[in-house]
């Protein structure tokens, strides 16, 4: 199999996930292989996916390269990585995703940057927006410079995310992003993302020197989908290091899990936690911004128009406390939301087509 036509069939499958702009500006985007389950977005969102792509594709060219020197038979490598990223063995008998030496085949890297980096980049995208929102950056108007860190960042897709939010929203502040993660493997692409890359396992003895090489002060840390494998008592001593020796403004969280021990633990400690998802009857905690200080409890009151709407999916039956917590994100339109209802876009298509995907857009592949 040769690497350039490797390449060109994953050209092809990228630019079919995103769709064209339909009535109302809306454009339909898929996150999974089997593009099973729509999102949606505005015209903006659709520019940033657009110039994702190329992104991407320049990781996969990289990736190649890595296949192509490190197998002999590459459709063997390649069929090994996609079984590893299906079945996930490592997670059926330790409870985390995948391990070390699964993360660092070039197989499952492949399948992982052309799957997760939709997700992750429009993930982050959707807690940055709603940050700036809560205030979580208010003042960088007079700041010139930011560090900004990932804790098992990978290959760097959400501080590639972060700085396509700051070129946008604060474009007189440059950057320097730090991806830390243990699986050395990844250092191809992040570097090629612009990203600084130094290996680190918050498990090990002594990890916190890793990070006290960056020097201080790291203004904003980034922790995505990997609390599974950290420790609490250990991430709970890193975090509050971070806030107390290096000046951290916040720690940004983006999770599966509805509940975040981690943050339970902080606000226990004097510590601040806001909840950047629009509160429904339940607690979701699957996006949280920890800060320094205690917050005031209070929700922005304040028109939300997102960008990448239901990221991560709602259910739609957990209907919102108006009364609580005032208006909810709006989708699209601010006229076309009901609290209780999936977005307009998403019941317009769902009437003509079948059941399955009138609920689709509430699940990841």
């Amino acid at each position: 199999m040769r690497t350039d036509y490797l390449v060109a069939s994953d050209e092809k499958e990228l630019w079919s996930r995103v769709g064209p702009l339909e009535n109302e500006e809306i454009c339909i985007y898929y996150q999974d292989h089997d593009k099973k389950y729509e999102f949606g977005t505005n015209s903006a969102g659709r520019d940033l996916l657009l110039k994702l792509i190329p992104t991407i594709l320049n990781l996969l060219k990289i990736n190649a390269k890595v296949l192509q020197d490190s197998f002999e038979d590459l459709e063997q490598a390649i069929r090994e990585g996609e079984s590893l990223y299906t079945e996930k063995p490592h997670l059926r008998s330790v409870g985390q995703t995948w391990s070390n030496d699964e993360y660092a085949h070039p197989g499952l890297q492949r399948v992982y940057l052309k799957l997760k980096s939709f997700q992750r980049f429009v993930e982050a995208w959707c807690v940055l927006e709603r940050a700036e929102h809560m205030g979580i950056f208010s003042g960088l108007s007079a700041v010139k410079e930011l560090v900004v860190c990932s804790l098992g960042g990978g290959p760097g897709i959400e501080l590639y995310s972060f700085s396509k939010f700051v070129e946008q929203r604060f474009p007189h502040v440059s950057l320097r992003l730090v991806s830390l993660d243990r699986c050395w493997e990844w250092h191809h692409y992040s570097e090629a993302l612009g990203v600084e890359f130094s290996q680190w396992d918050v498990n090990a003895p002594g990890s916190f020197e890793t990070i006290e090489k960056l020097g201080s002060p790291i203004d904003y840390v980034l922790i995505f989908n990997v609390l599974m494998y950290f420790n609490n008592d250990t991430i709970q001593e890193y975090l509050e290091r971070l806030f107390e020796r290096f000046a951290c403004r916040a720690v940004l969280i983006n999770e599966r899990g509805k509940f975040c021990e981690v943050s339970s633990r902080l606000q226990r400690k004097g510590y601040g936690s806001v909840r950047l998802i629009h509160q429904g009857k339940s607690r979701d905690e699957r996006q949280l911004a920890l800060i320094p200080k205690p917050s005031s409890g209070s929700s922005s009151r304040s028109e939300l128009r997102m960008t990448f709407p239901n990221v991560p999916p709602v259910d739609w039956a957990d209907k919102v406390d108006r009364s609580k917590f005032g208006r909810p994100e709006h989708i699209l339109r601010a006229d076309s939301y009901k609290q209780s209802d999936p977005p307009h876009w998403k019941r317009k298509r769902a009437s003509s087509g079948s059941r399955d995907h009138q609920h689709s857009s509430r699940r990841y592949h």
